[in-house]
C-alpha cells in the first residue's frame, strides 16, 4: 500500500545481486529519477551493520565531493538511522536489527520520502 502510494512498483532484485551472500530478501522500488527505495534483510544484525557502515562511509565519500549541506546520525542497540542532502539529493539509511531501508530522493521530495520511513515504521 504504502509502496504503490509512490506511484513505483516494488522489485524483487536478490537474483540481480552481486554479492547476496547473508541476503534473504532485497526489495526496490525506483519511480523515475524522483524515488529510489531499498529494502534489505539480512540472516544477522552483525551483518546488517556491516551494510549499514559500508553503505554510510561510501555515502560521505560521494556528498564530500559535492559539499553536504545537513547530516544526521543516530545509534544504539540494533538501531542505526543516517541521513545526509546535498547537491539537491537527500538520502536516509536505517537499519532495525537485521533488515535495513535505504532511501533516496530529490530534497524537494524529502517530506514524502519521511513520511513513508514513518509509515514503514523505521
Amino acid at each position: 500500500e504504502v509502496i504503490e502510494s509512490t506511484g513505483g512498483t516494488v522489485h524483487d532484485g536478490l537474483e540481480e545481486m552481486e554479492n547476496s551472500e547473508g541476503v534473504d530478501t532485497y526489495l526496490y522500488v525506483v519511480d523515475g529519477e524522483n524515488l529510489l527505495i531499498q529494502f534489505m534483510e539480512v540472516d544477522s544484525s552483525k551483518r546488517a551493520m556491516m551494510i549499514f557502515s559500508n553503505n554510510r562511509a561510501k555515502l560521505e565519500t560521494y556528498f564530500e565531493m559535492v559539499s553536504p549541506q545537513y547530516t544526521t546520525s543516530k545509534s544504539f542497540n540494533d538501531y542505526a538511522s543516517y541521513s545526509i542532502s546535498g547537491n539537491g539529493i537527500y538520502c536516509q539509511m536505517v537499519m532495525v536489527e537485521n533488515t535495513l531501508l535505504y532511501v533516496e530522493t530529490k530534497t524537494e521530495h524529502k517530506d514524502f520520502v519521511k513520511g513513508i520511513i514513518d509509515t514503514l515504521g523505521y
